[in-house]
């Protein structure tokens, strides 16, 4: 499986977990109490756990694990990349009750995504399924939540998914030449984050508000231009980590007022050529 998940894979094993922290509001995030107490008003409704049926207008093959809160109204839905799904739906319900049903009906949510506005997760896993990200927004009169994903490939027999992951990275190379790009969604906040100029765009997945993420890969020799030229034009501190496996430099901070976290990655294995990951969480 290429593109968001292989990159996502390297940065789980490297233990760089900088993006649970995306979704979180500096000023304005519930602290735990408000979140327990937000949580205990709402426990009643979170007993409808699932609605019973996803809705109807999805496309082929959407995963039925996904959650859906209740009466949701789809807005759009789509396929993208290999086995990669991502839904918009509204609800007319409150904000804190979607958001505390997401809560309790997936275990790796973390809380301190929860903003008052906006909330922004990602990396979570229900079954065979990966959730890239899952942004649940107040938009006023209802509540909007937008959600992409990935179908893990699993193998036959007794093996665990984590290793077939792992034997199936093994065998997939990031090339520039062979890049499949995908076009870049007219939401991305290029003037908060541009794209550097000789990168291919091979993943792009945003909510409404702009939330969310864009895989680029680069040209072999690219890597020290591209951390140059985020550095000049993020104004932001990197952190290097350095590996048998890999060497990054992470952009992490509020640029704009928007929370985002640029890596700049040169993988050590096979014919990898660089690629950069970007998440933007509008705040």
């Amino acid at each position: 499986m290429l593109k968001r998940l292989l990159m996502i894979s390297f940065m789980v094993v490297l233990a760089v977990g900088v993006f649970t922290a995306c979704g979180k509001k500096e000023s304005s995030t519930i602290e735990n109490e408000s979140v327990d107490e937000v949580q205990g008003e709402i426990q009643g409704e979170m007993e409808m756990s699932l609605s019973g049926e996803i809705p109807s207008d999805l496309p082929k093959g959407f995963p039925q694990e996904i959650p859906f809160y209740e009466n949701a109204k789809v807005i759009d839905a789509d396929t993208f990349g290999e086995d990669g799904f991502t839904v918009v739906y509204s609800v007319d319900a409150a904000y804190d009750n979607v958001v505390g049903f997401y809560m309790s009906s997936i275990e790796e949510m973390d809380e301190s995504g929860i903003g008052e506005e906006e909330s922004y997760f990602e990396g979570m896993d229900i079954d065979d399924i990966h959730i890239n990200g899952l942004t649940i927004t107040d938009a006023g009169n209802n509540t909007q939540v937008f959600i992409t994903m990935r179908k893990y490939k699993t193998q036959s027999g007794d093996d665990s998914e984590e290793e077939y992951v792992e034997e199936e990275d093994e065998s997939i190379e990031i090339s520039y030449e062979n890049a499949v790009e995908v076009p870049l969604d007219n939401k991305y906040p290029s003037d908060v984050v541009p794209i550097y100029p000789d990168a291919k765009i091979i993943e792009c997945s945003l909510a409404p508000s702009g939330s969310g993420f864009v895989d680029l890969v680069l040209p072999a020799y690219a890597y020290h231009s591209a951390v140059e030229f985020y550095n000049n034009e993020l104004g932001l501190k990197a952190k290097n980590f350095t590996s048998d496996l890999m060497v990054s430099e992470t952009f992490e901070g509020e640029v704009k007022g928007w929370k985002i976290v640029v890596r700049v990655a040169q993988l050590n294995t096979g014919n990898n050529d660089p690629a950069i990951s970007i998440t933007v969480n509008n705040k």
